[in-house]
């Protein structure tokens, strides 16, 4: 049985999908990081069928709200989503060498029946999940540096609650200065660019 916080129709989700004996300090650090106040729905979970059941259900909780519907109507934008887990070409799974819980690219992708605004895949190698979500998310991030989770959460819930994102480029800006020991790709209206080296 895994670990969560928060409602699944909160406007943001952190999904972890890992089995290892740091699992505890990693979601005890998170209960620090995300206050029950924050529209952040965390789960940390160790089996396959548990972690697409989750998904999908907070993926249907949520209502697609537009950039420029956002700015409209003062809301978020909404759903964002970051994922943490060991990732490679055959998909994400919780510990190394264990295929018989790899969740494919492909299941991972048809969780989402809404689409999303913002994605962080975070994981070894999880630049490779690039191909598979053409109009599942307006914009992927992705960091291949796995030992700086922690680091990224407090970017991650900002956007969450910040309302009238007017500029994606101001979003980078402040990733580049605030996490600068993290390289991250990001995709854009159908092309790839690498957003800032390290």
């Amino acid at each position: 049985m895994g670990k969560f916080k928060g409602t699944r129709n909160a406007a943001g989700a952190i999904f972890i999908y890992k089995d290892e004996s740091l699992n505890d300090v990693l979601w005890n650090d998170l209960l620090q990081d995300v206050a029950e106040e924050d529209p952040i729905h965390v789960e940390l979970l160790t089996q396959k069928d548990e972690f697409l059941a989750n998904l999908k259900s907070w993926n249907a909780a949520q209502e697609f709200i537009s950039d420029e519907d956002a700015l409209s109507d003062n809301s978020y934008t909404s759903p964002m989503l970051l994922i943490h887990a060991h990732m490679g070409a055959h998909g994400i799974a919780p510990v190394q060498k264990d295929s018989s819980r790899i969740i494919s690219w492909e299941e991972l992708v048809a969780c989402f029946s809404i689409p999303v605004s913002l994605v962080w895949l975070f994981g070894c190698c999880s630049d490779i999940a690039k191909a598979h979500w053409s109009g599942k998310a307006e914009i992927l991030l992705t960091c291949t540096i796995e030992e700086s989770f922690r680091t990224l959460v407090p970017m991650f819930k900002n956007e969450v609650t910040m309302r009238n994102i007017v500029y994606f480029d101001d979003m980078l800006k402040n990733l580049h200065q605030n996490i600068s020991t993290l390289s991250y790709f990001t995709y854009d209206q159908e092309k790839w660019t690498k957003a800032f080296e390290t």
